[in-house]
């Protein structure tokens, strides 16, 4: 299991003055991800510094070897903004954490520039490697207008292609295909 513990916390005077969602970013207190064992306790967590992030959302996370593998949506800071403006100043993308518990380290690479949400993959393939994750694109700033256009990106050959979605469809689509056929009927395609 993985666990998030990242630098946006409850303000109480926030809620206090009615703020509707009353949480303040707060990077000073820092950022770290978890690693609990399948057969451990809490007690066995194994906690890794990252740089302050904030994810809303994950993709997906799989097993990697020993590594833990997580597709998530990133956001470089968030509640970070005033009273009824976007929940957050920085745009979320697409990012790949690569968890490496034995040497305490995680690796991120941002997948594709392009403003995204939502992510879903099909369940039958949850804590396995997928090729396709499903998000919601946006135009700039955030929040926006959806999208009228869809991009695909996939990690292993950092190509992205845009297509077009029909008007008012805010969908657009983010691939992350294996390189060969073994690996793919291995992953459960």
């Amino acid at each position: 299991m993985v666990l998030l513990d990242l630098p946006v916390v409850f303000d109480l005077d926030l809620a206090a003055a009615g703020r509707m969602l009353p949480y303040r970013w707060m990077p000073e207190a820092g950022a770290r991800v978890g690693v609990l064992p399948r057969d451990g306790s809490g007690a066995d967590v194994r906690w890794i510094g990252i740089d302050p992030v904030f994810v809303f959302h994950v993709l997906n996370a799989f097993d990697d070897g020993d590594r833990i593998v997580l597709d998530v949506v990133r956001y470089d800071s968030a509640f970070d903004t005033p009273p009824g403006g976007a929940v957050a100043s920085s745009h979320p993308v697409l990012a790949r954490w690569t968890i490496d518990p034995e040497v305490g380290r995680v690796t991120q690479q941002q997948l594709d520039d392009t403003p995204v949400e939502f992510p879903r993959i099909d369940d039958a393939v949850a804590g396995r490697q997928h090729r396709y994750g499903y998000l919601l694109g946006f135009d700039t700033p955030m929040p926006a207008t959806p999208r009228r256009s869809g991009s695909t990106t996939s990690p292993t050959t950092r190509r992205r292609s845009s297509t077009a979605v029909s008007t008012g469809s805010p969908a657009s689509r983010c691939s992350s295909a294996p390189p060969t056929a073994t690996a793919r009927t291995r992953a459960g395609y």
